[in-house]
């Protein structure tokens, strides 16, 4: 599955996003991510938008489909209503970085504990999205990613890798367990192309297709049907790399389920 995230409908750049994308690459590509869904006429929009290119580009109509990131308040109110929106939608995502923003939580990383409160603050979040997702027969997408302070080196950023991948394994292999046969979809990190998504230090593919062997591993030992993606890549904007084409040499990762690219887009510029 190839999947491309274009930017949201609250910029100027959506349109021309899929235009470009799906005009040029779209026999390629089997689904389009939208971020920060914030209502059920967004996604109309995009399922119209989407049937002019694909009619304009000779592609059979519906042939690609729909992710929808929940990522605000307002996305949350209104997922039931999102995900009975097209029958293009083919999966639903928390995005609990933005979400914890939009809430103004006291910490923008998604899944730790707030000591003032006695429990797990995104549960009531989780099931509603898990809840919307089922009873419309979409499949729901669990990111894993950020790491506790015990795990990674002292008073290093939360997106720092765990300093030991099998602490990750363990983590994935509790979860998969856990939601087996409720979540069949597993994203392992976020974005580990860029410097502030790990750990504000110099990327490591190496590092990170070891993380991914390790969570793919202990994945399917807990549910043997469980699906694990790889993150999506940020495009950097021309950004100079300290090693460039590192990523280019990245070991071919063919056990993964899907590889996802983000397609971010400035007025006169249009990188796949």
């Amino acid at each position: 599955v190839l999947c491309v995230r274009v930017n949201a409908w609250d910029t100027e750049w959506t349109a021309y996003d899929i235009i470009e994308v799906v005009g040029n690459a779209g026999e390629r590509l089997e689904e389009i991510m939208l971020p920060k869904v914030q209502t059920a006429a967004e996604v109309v929009a995009m399922d119209l938008l989407l049937t002019q290119v694909e009619k304009n580009a000779g592609l059979p109509i519906g042939h690609i489909g729909i992710e929808a990131q929940i990522e605000t308040a307002q996305g949350l109110i209104n997922v039931n209503e999102i995900c009975a929106a097209s029958s293009r939608l083919e999966t639903v995502i928390l995005g609990p970085v933005d979400f914890s923003a939009s809430m103004e939580m006291p910490s923008l990383s998604g899944g730790l504990q707030i000591p003032e409160y006695p429990g797990d603050y995104f549960h009531y979040v989780f099931m509603k999205i898990l809840m919307a997702g089922r009873a419309n027969g979409l499949q729901v997408i669990a990111r894993l990613d950020l790491a506790p302070a015990w795990a990674r080196p002292p008073d290093s950023r939360e997106e720092t890798p765990p300093q030991n991948f099998d602490d990750l394994g363990d983590f994935v292999y509790a979860f998969v367990e856990h939601f087996r046969g409720r979540v069949q979809y597993i994203q392992i990190w976020n974005e580990p192309n860029i410097y502030p998504e790990w750990g504000e230090q110099a990327v490591d593919p190496v590092a990170y297709t070891r993380m991914l062997q390790i969570a793919y591993t202990r994945a399917k030992e807990a549910d043997p049907n469980v699906h694990v993606l790889s993150a999506p890549l940020a495009i950097t904007l021309g950004e100079p790399h300290p090693e460039p084409g590192k990523w280019r040499s990245m070991p071919d990762l063919d056990y993964l389920s899907a590889v996802s690219y983000t397609h971010l887009t400035l007025p006169t510029i249009y990188p796949v």
